[in-house]
């Protein structure tokens, strides 16, 4: 309820265990580094029990790997590098 908040909670547990499996599949297999956040993030005190995840930002995603061609339905986004528009 605070009126600073930019950012709430993943809707259910499950997304954050999706979320977390995704990133974990972008940076094992498909190239992928974490230049912003983590999948460990915990919030403390009364937030510590939600479905709090932190922003990520991945770069570096193999073009033809499956986290390129994946939508991910949370704060996880994927910088590419191009040569042209």
């Amino acid at each position: 309820m605070d009126l600073k908040t930019t950012m709430g909670p993943l809707g259910v547990k499950s997304h954050v265990i999706i979320m977390r499996k995704q990133v974990n599949h972008a940076t094992q297999h498909d190239g992928a580094t974490i230049i912003r956040g983590s999948v460990d993030f915990t919030m403390g005190g009364e937030l510590s029990e939600g479905n709090w995840v932190e922003p990520i930002v991945l770069e570096g995603t193999k073009f033809d790997s499956q986290t390129f061609h994946e939508e991910f339905f949370c704060p996880v986004f994927n910088l590419y590098k191009v040569e042209t528009d």
